[in-house]
């Protein structure tokens, strides 16, 4: 029974695509001694029209407790994201068909503490 939950939990894929519009950040867990984490930011979009064409913003991490490793985007995105340093992540992108669901970047981060996740702020202006 455990097996079975465990293989379909790992099945689920992250950053679910269609639910009501919103941007979040997705989390890998830590073990203990992890001392470095992922994190997803995600976009859900309504299966129907009128879709997101656009986005901007920055997702910021908490210095004090992690600094950012390298962001990268899905290929064939439509977002470009970069780090600017001091735990800020840039992010703009437009699309004529409309942004779709899913993961918009992976966030890398070096622990300044083994195992503490940092505070992930996203802010979104467009």
């Amino acid at each position: 029974m455990v097996v079975a939950l465990a293989v379909l939990l790992a099945a689920v894929a992250p950053c679910k695509a269609l639910g009501p519009l919103r941007v979040y950040v997705e989390p890998d867990a830590v073990a203990p001694r992890d001392t470095v984490m992922s994190a997803r930011l995600c976009l859900t979009a309504p299966s129907g029209e009128p879709r997101a064409s656009s986005v901007s913003g920055r997702v910021t991490i908490d210095t004090a407790f992690a600094t950012v490793l390298d962001v990268t985007r899905p290929s064939g995105s439509a977002l470009v994201a970069r780090d600017n340093g001091g735990g800020s992540v840039l992010l703009a992108g437009a699309s004529a068909q409309g942004l779709h669901g899913g993961t918009l970047l992976t966030i890398r981060a070096r622990l300044a503490r083994p195992g503490v996740l940092p505070r992930i702020d996203v802010h979104i202006t467009e």
